[in-house]
């Protein structure tokens, strides 16, 4: 079972991102307590068909490590 941080990172996305894809009946998870955990095989059934996909539906693929900066103009 994963946690709902622990899928996010795996597919690149925000926590909430996957809560909206389980409310929206789009991915299955189990209550545990008052969290959620996603079954590692639901997970991979919802990973494999988004891999490759650069639609839109996740937002754009940014390499964080190395992604350009927004830098101020030197004051002259």
């Amino acid at each position: 079972m994963l946690t709902l941080e622990q899928v996010g990172r795996r597919l690149d996305v925000h926590r909430s991102t996957v809560v909206r894809k389980i409310l929206a009946g789009e991915t299955r998870a189990a209550r545990v307590g008052n969290r959620h955990r996603v079954p590692y095989s639901e997970f991979q059934r919802f990973r494999d068909p988004k891999m490759g996909q650069r639609d839109g539906s996740f937002g754009p693929r940014v390499d964080r490590k190395n992604r350009p900066r927004l830098v101020a103009a030197a004051a002259t």
